[in-house]
C-alpha cells in the first residue's frame, strides 16, 4: 500500500468513527431511559459485544435482545421511567441535547 492509499484508508477510518460515536451515545441515552442504567456500568456483555465491537464485528439486535442483555445485568423488567434510579447520566445527556 503507497502513502496515498493508507492516507485514505485513515481518512475514511476516522470519518467512519465520527458517524458512529454520536449514534452509540443516542443509543445508549436510550438504554437508560429505558432500563435506568448505563450498560457499560452494569457490564451487559450483550450490549457492549454488539455495539462497542467488543468481541468481534458489532451486530444489530432487536428491541427483545436487547431487553434480555439489560434482564441479566440486573434490569426486573419495570418501566425504568418510573424508578428513582433512571437519571441519565449527565454526561450523556448534555452530548445529546
Amino acid at each position: 500500500m503507497n502513502d496515498k492509499r493508507f492516507e485514505e484508508l485513515i481518512r475514511k477510518t476516522a470519518n467512519a468513527y465520527n458517524r458512529y460515536k454520536p449514534l452509540l451515545e443516542a443509543a445508549e441515552v436510550e438504554y437508560e431511559r429505558r432500563f435506568g442504567f448505563n450498560p457499560s456500568d452494569k457490564d451487559d456483555d450483550s450490549w457492549i459485544d454488539s455495539l462497542h465491537g467488543a468481541c468481534g464485528p458489532a451486530s444489530e439486535r432487536t428491541v427483545a435482545e436487547v431487553e434480555e442483555g439489560a434482564r441479566k445485568s440486573g434490569w426486573s423488567g419495570s418501566s425504568a421511567q418510573d424508578s428513582p434510579n433512571a437519571e441519565v447520566s449527565d454526561s450523556l445527556r448534555s452530548k445529546n441535547s
